[in-house]
């Protein structure tokens, strides 16, 4: 059995990259692995960083690495994860996995992440939910990134229903995109250095026309 505790806020930063389809069931939820969490719906990418505060994450038992997972996500964990004005302390994710593929998930108030752990213990939690993970393989999504500073020579366009997912992980600390290539992923950094994205350009058959005036004007 191991558990593993982080700031809560950020599996909700990840949410709106979830995939829905059924035939990519295994992006269906969101990976936590090697301090991790990212989501990916095949064409826009989110990866927070949970160690970027020594303070926010720990594992039990101590000094183990974190077994990766992909956690289904429920409205009624991510209204949980968003913390209110009313919290004395920020909200922890503590992840417990039992046998197999069953976890217990409660999101605690409380100082740091290895008191966020004694609390889940007590069962001070405001929320508790138990589920079974994904069981499939999160692919490895560094491998799409590009690794070079590559300037367009055309600037690329866009989804925009893939952008109003960044504009929901993003909330108040907004983001902006970073072209690298026609036909490579554009960077989109946030304005905190914990949170990273990425967007699938629109294929050149899916892609408007350049930005002039009809000929009928």
């Amino acid at each position: 059995m191991q558990t593993i505790a982080f700031r809560a806020e950020y599996l909700g930063i990840c949410a709106p990259c979830v995939a829905s389809e059924e035939t990519r069931y295994y992006l269906k939820g969101i990976s936590v692995s090697g301090w991790r969490a990212a989501a990916t719906d095949g064409h826009a990418l989110i990866v927070a960083r949970l160690d970027a505060d020594p303070q926010a994450v720990a594992i039990e038992p101590a000094g183990e690495s974190p077994q990766p997972i992909v956690l289904p996500i429920s409205k009624d964990l991510l209204r949980n994860c968003r913390e209110a004005r009313r919290d004395s302390y920020p909200r922890y994710a503590v992840i417990t996995r039992g046998d197999a593929l069953k976890v217990t998930v409660r999101i605690v108030l409380a100082s740091v992440a290895t008191a966020a752990i004694e609390a889940a213990k007590s069962g001070d939690s405001v929320f508790t939910w138990e589920t079974t993970l994904i069981d499939g393989t999160f692919p490895d999504y560094t491998k799409v990134l590009p690794r070079s500073e590559t300037i367009p020579c055309v600037a690329p366009a866009f989804n925009l229903a893939l952008l109003a997912k960044f504009e929901l992980a993003a909330g108040a600390f907004g983001a902006r995109i970073v072209p690298t290539a026609a036909d490579m992923p554009a960077m989109v950094t946030f304005r905190r250095p914990d949170v990273f994205g990425a967007i699938m350009p629109m294929r050149d058959n899916d892609a408007p026309r350049p930005a002039t005036p009809p000929d009928w004007i």
